[in-house]
């Protein structure tokens, strides 16, 4: 089931979308860090990377890191590109999203809430987990 959310005063999708703003302010605290020659945004995201990798040795069949996503509205309009930290593939064929998020700022629950009510209704074999 997919609840949406109304924002008072929030008319369309396309106001929702304007509201997002995204600035290097909401990784303030995080560190780079280096995993597997890869450079990830946060020690956090890197240690979710090395989680996956052991999990590929019976739980999941595989990852892809920075997975693109277009969200779009019901007219086909593109709103926002996003790049979901992981994408899992489950042993059933399905999918699993996964964000690595140390905070979760206003500006990021805005978009989880347009990941779910958008995307994923026209993903069926994915599901999308926020990892804190």
């Amino acid at each position: 089931m997919v609840t949406v959310s109304y924002v008072r005063g929030v008319t369309s999708l396309f106001m929702v979308a304007s509201l997002i703003v995204f600035s290097s302010q909401a990784m303030v605290n995080a560190v780079s860090c280096v995993y597997n020659g890869f450079t990830y945004d946060s020690k956090f995201e890197a240690s979710c990377a090395m989680d996956l990798d052991w999990l590929k040795a019976g739980e999941i069949t595989g990852s892809d890191r920075q997975f693109p996503i277009e969200i779009r509205s019901q007219a086909g309009d593109l709103i926002r590109r996003h790049k979901v930290d992981f994408r899992a593939r489950l042993k059933d064929g399905s999918y699993q999203l996964i964000e690595a998020k140390g905070f979760e700022t206003p500006e990021y629950k805005l978009l989880k809430k347009l990941i779910e009510t958008l995307w994923l209704p026209l993903h069926l074999d994915h599901s999308y987990t926020v990892l804190k």
